[in-house]
């Protein structure tokens, strides 16, 4: 059953099943408790978790102990439960007060594009972005600083909407994000770029999901850059950028 674990509970969360009836417990192992969860839990996420919980997993270690006394395949097993809950928390963590791109059951093509960190021979990771700092209405930046950080931004040209996500973490949970509900994009072989304009006529509304808060993004496509605007500071992600089929990854 936990092969197919991962698949079940990723098409259940999109689903956004929506059942009122208590959580079954007549479960006799993990694999039950969380599939019971699955089938009467309406929230999904904290179902996983519960179980993990009462069959006191607090580890990976623990994990592959409950793997082994249950004959499955230590490793493999527990990446599929870790993998389960990352999504489960992810789910959790879409946007409510925003349009949710990724979450609806059907509509326009969404467009990803994001930026990772790789990491050098000795396990480090490499810087990836430029943080500027700017103070009033100078140009000039007055602190610059290389980090290594990672971006998303799913973009529906047909809505002119866009999703911003940035920080040290963008998944299970994003540390910083923000919406654009302008999308700007005269010639898209050489740049685009979406900016929060409430003033304008728009299907959906922008702004600060968390995080400083959030003006615009721009993909410079000729140097495959991605530049967030947010607060005061000005992110430039110049390396591991690329477009991605995020909706075609989530189905796999």
């Amino acid at each position: 059953m936990v092969k197919h674990l991962l698949s079940f509970l990723i098409i259940v969360s999109f689903n956004l099943i929506s059942d009122d009836s208590e959580q079954n417990n007549n479960h006799n192992n993990l694999d039950e408790c969380i599939e019971n969860y699955a089938m009467n839990d309406s929230t999904m996420v904290g179902g996983l978790g519960d179980c993990l919980e009462i069959y006191e997993i607090d580890t990976f270690e623990d994990c592959r102990e409950y793997a082994r006394t249950h004959s499955y395949k230590e490793d493999e097993y527990c990446d599929d439960i870790g993998m389960a809950l990352n999504i489960e928390i992810y789910m959790r963590d879409r946007p409510t007060e925003f349009f949710d791109l990724l979450s609806r059951k059907s509509g326009s093509p969404t467009e990803s594009y994001a930026c990772s960190v790789s990491y050098d021979d000795e396990g480090n990771e490499e810087l990836n972005s430029t943080v500027l700092l700017y103070e009033g209405d100078s140009d000039e930046p007055i602190k610059e600083d290389r980090l290594a950080q990672k971006a998303i931004v799913h973009i529906d040209r047909n809505l002119g909407f866009a999703e911003v996500n940035y920080g040290f973490t963008v998944f299970p949970f994003a540390e910083q994000r923000f919406f654009t509900n302008e999308l700007r994009m005269e010639n898209p072989d050489i740049k685009m770029a979406g900016f929060v304009n409430n003033e304008i006529e728009s299907e959906h509304k922008g702004g600060t999901d968390r995080g400083p808060y959030g003006g615009g993004w721009m993909i410079d496509v000729e140097e495959n850059h991605l530049h967030i605007f947010a607060g005061q500071y000005q992110i430039v992600f110049t390396d591991n950028c690329k477009w991605n089929d995020i909706e075609k990854l989530i189905e796999e």
